[in-house]
């Protein structure tokens, strides 16, 4: 029994990226109080990429202390160019970029468009003040 509980602390319990990604769904499905458990679990974690990976997608999920999404992109780049034995990690991590960028990437194009409608509703207002 002992040889055995030596063995697992020589080889931590690695994730699959399924794991992952249930971890990310019930971060995201969370409310703040149990985002901020979440980050308070995981937030000053140990070094292994699978703590590394969970820590910047808590970083990357707003409405908690941790949440820092510069700092999230920084681990996710550096997770996401990992060796081929933390495929599911890299993979998880570039996945969580790209949601992260389609994200800005909407909220840039709904920034344009609420100055679209406010420049349409100013020629308007203008042309009614004409008439």
């Amino acid at each position: 029994m002992l040889l055995l509980s030596g063995c697992a602390a020589l080889f931590p319990r690695q994730y699959s990226a399924v794991d992952h990604l249930s971890f990310l769904t019930r971060a995201l499905d969370a409310d703040p109080r149990g985002r901020e458990a979440l980050w308070r679990s995981y937030g000053h974690g140990d070094a292994s990429d699978d703590t590394q990976l969970r820590i910047a997608l808590l970083q990357s999920v707003p409405h908690h202390s941790g949440y820092d999404p510069a700092a999230a992109r920084v681990r996710l780049d550096a997770l996401a160019g990992q060796s081929p034995a933390s495929v599911d990690v890299a993979a998880v991590a570039r996945l969580r970029l790209a949601e992260m960028g389609e994200t800005v990437e909407c909220r840039n194009e709904a920034t344009e468009l609420r100055a679209r409608l406010a420049r349409v509703v100013d020629i308007e207002r203008r042309l009614n003040q004409d008439n």
